[in-house]
């Protein structure tokens, strides 16, 4: 598999870029090659084979082991549970579980970029430490990082590194990520200001879907801003 995700970095890297040096461009092969280079480096650091999964388990994933149940994680399609659905015949009206093969995921060479699946309760655990100013996971100067928007000339990204930076004059700077195999959709919201972390997952995708997500999240902001805003 590192091989694969190698030579697929390595195929990307030697052709021109899409646009002009600077522009902003979203691609996931971006995310491959940044998984590629941990494997590469932490292969060379451990002196035998270190595969992305294998770092995410030990970097990130004991880092929130516990007892509680519902947190859980893993690669590929999940094993039980809900299923992911994908349109049928070319059609959002026509949907169908689409199982628990490796037909049901991206190609695990493409791991990085996004087949890497968790229960709400994990994801929820992991968005957390973002919140956190004694985290180790995310300790702030990460945080820093990750949450930087690229400078782009003559005005301010909206883009750091797989997040987009919205600004509210209500919410203040919040971060946002939206992704999608095509079969499982999954939005989450982090406001920094309001110590808060909305996450929403459907499993299907559609323009009905994203509409939903998008009514979700007003309802749960809107709730939360009157709850937050009571003296009791």
């Amino acid at each position: 598999m590192q091989e694969q995700r190698l030579e697929t970095a390595l195929d990307f890297l030697r052709k021109p870029p899409a646009k002009a040096v600077g522009e902003y461009e979203y691609n996931n092969l971006g995310y491959v090659i940044a998984g590629s280079a941990i494997e590469g480096i932490l292969t060379k650091d451990m002196g035998e084979s270190f595969a992305w999964e294998d770092a995410m388990e030990r970097y990130v994933f004991t880092q929130l082991s516990s007892d509680t149940a519902g947190m859980t994680w893993g690669f590929g399609p999940p094993q039980a549970g809900v299923q992911g659905h994908r349109g049928a015949l070319g059609s959002s009206l026509f949907v169908s579980a689409v199982g628990t093969a490796e037909s049901a995921d991206n190609p695990a060479a493409l791991g990085p970029a996004g087949t890497l699946h968790a229960s709400l309760l994990a994801h929820a655990q992991l968005s957390r430490e973002y919140l956190l100013e004694d985290s180790m996971l995310v300790p702030p100067h990460v945080r820093q990082k990750l949450w930087a928007p690229y400078p782009e000339t003559g005005g301010h990204s909206d883009y750091a590194m797989g997040w987009g930076v919205r600004r509210s004059d209500t919410y203040g700077t919040y971060y946002s990520h939206s992704g999608s195999n095509t079969m499982w959709l999954s939005d989450i919201r982090i406001l920094p200001e309001y110590g808060l972390v909305v996450i929403i997952n459907s499993n299907q995708v559609s323009d009905k879907t994203f509409a939903a997500h998008q009514d979700v999240l007003v309802t749960v902001l809107n709730y939360y801003r009157g709850i937050s805003s009571k003296s009791d």
